[in-house]
């Protein structure tokens, strides 16, 4: 599933071949009409019992296997086994926040039970797909802004993407790249339901590529107001650093 599946929590429908009480025996194993006869061998009990010197010795009984009864007229349907594999399609409900691995128990969607005995559980194990856009940390999330010289520099509003819908955050004067920027419960919803996690939104300072002459020369004429020798930025340089103009 998505990242996005993950926040919002899906319904999903899988494939599951699993062993089903046969419905011509309803589970019994009993060809329709006849039942099981209790094993002549163990009397019922599953297990016989001899004796050696001092010691009692119970094993299984060889006839029924231990269960106790035997079947004189199996169902055909199941062969006796009072179950026979199908594969079907059930819905499951993936709730809000699921992790990678998390482990889903579905009560009594499992196997048949052993002679039309109560279904076991069905574990799903959950599997979320990386985002594109978003990393996810616990209940956090983080994102890459891109921002310029000029922005970092002065400051400015940035829409940014959120799983629900954009906001705007403010990026002040003097921003760093690397600076990171959080906004409170905007992050995954947590899976024991108390809450969600923060975004935290990365800031990226992009180098300006690609200047013109007169772009190059106001870089000049800005690193002479911070006191620096601009003629240490030679053009052979700043094209190499910045491209034609």
């Amino acid at each position: 599933m998505t990242l996005r599946d993950a926040y919002v929590g899906i319904k999903k429908p899988i494939r599951v071949v699993r062993a089903e009480r046969c419905e011509t025996c309803g589970g019994s194993g009993a060809k329709p009409g006849t039942s099981a006869a209790t094993c002549k061998t163990c009397g019922g009990a599953g297990q016989v019992r001899s004796q050696r010197g001092f010691f009692m010795m119970a094993q299984t009984c060889p006839t029924c296997r231990g269960e106790g009864t035997v079947m004189s007229s199996p169902c055909s349907s199941c062969r006796g086994a009072g179950a026979v594999e199908k594969a079907s399609t059930i819905t499951i409900k993936i709730p809000p926040g699921v992790r990678e691995g998390t482990s889903l128990r579905i009560s009594g969607a499992g196997q048949a039970g052993f002679r039309g005995g109560a279904p076991g559980d069905l574990f799903v194990v959950v599997h979320v797909g990386r985002d594109k856009h978003f990393i996810r940390e616990g209940d956090d999330l983080y994102v890459e802004e891109h921002i310029s010289i000029p922005q970092a520099s002065l400051g400015c509003e940035k829409p940014v993407d959120t799983m629900e819908e954009p906001v705007t955050i403010k990026i002040p004067p003097g921003t760093q790249s690397g600076a990171l920027f959080r906004l409170r419960d905007r992050g995954m919803p947590r899976l024991e339901g108390r809450g969600q996690g923060d975004l935290f939104v990365k800031a990226i300072v992009d180098i300006a590529k690609d200047l013109t002459s007169k772009q190059r020369e106001l870089l000049r004429e800005f690193a002479k107001s911070l006191g620096e020798d601009p003629g240490q930025y030679d053009e052979s340089v700043l094209k190499k650093i910045f491209g034609r103009g």
